[in-house]
């Protein structure tokens, strides 16, 4: 499963991915993606990765969040990913 955050300058960004029903996860990760406009790999960051949870505790989903290191004129996105899997 996949999400992407809003595409716009803002400093920080977050995305969740969620799994589907019945389903866990058992791993994920993210990554944050300039779109338009001005500044280098440096100038972002991947500050969280880690998994949601439900209300018993069990891992659903992958939650990143990224922040500009150094203001840049562009515009970017941050994308979380979540390897879901039913778990018997």
């Amino acid at each position: 499963m996949t999400a992407t955050s809003v595409v716009d300058s803002a400093t920080t960004k977050s995305a969740t991915a969620t799994c589907g029903a019945g389903l866990r996860a058992l791993g994920g990760g993210g990554v944050a993606t300039f779109v338009a406009g001005g500044g280098a790999p440096a100038d972002l960051a991947i500050v969280r990765s880690e998994p949601t949870v439900d209300g018993s505790g069990n891992p659903n989903g992958w939650i990143v969040t990224a922040n500009e290191t150094d203001a840049i004129a562009g515009t970017w996105s941050v994308t979380a990913v979540a390897l879901c899997a039913t778990v018997t």
